[in-house]
């Protein structure tokens, strides 16, 4: 048993490696998530030990393939990441203080 699984980990490693490269966050996300799910009980274990993503990453991914697809220009969902205006009032706060 345990030998079967590790040549199954050194054959996911070996396919995924080939498409990493050309894959942003959301892709590498979501074949990871379609591999884990294909595999079934242990597939997410599995899959996260072959490329290095976390089973929270991996899970979180299933559940998106159950979703309807973002738009093909976000990697994101809303709200996402990005900039938060709250930082700048810190900083301001934070150079006048530093300034003085």
């Amino acid at each position: 048993m345990f030998l079967s699984s590790m040549v199954s980990v050194l054959e996911i490693r070996e396919k995924l490696s080939r498409m990493w490269p050309h894959l942003n966050e959301r892709g590498r996300r979501m074949v990871a998530a379609s591999e884990a799910a294909h595999i079934g009980y242990g597939g997410v274990t599995l899959i996260s030990q072959a490329c290095g993503l976390s089973r929270v990453t991996i899970t979180k991914g299933i559940r998106e393939l159950e979703e309807s697809p973002l738009p093909a220009h976000r990697t994101r969902g809303p709200g996402g990441g990005g900039w938060r205006p709250m930082i700048l009032g810190w900083w301001s706060y934070w150079s006048r203080w530093w300034n003085r």
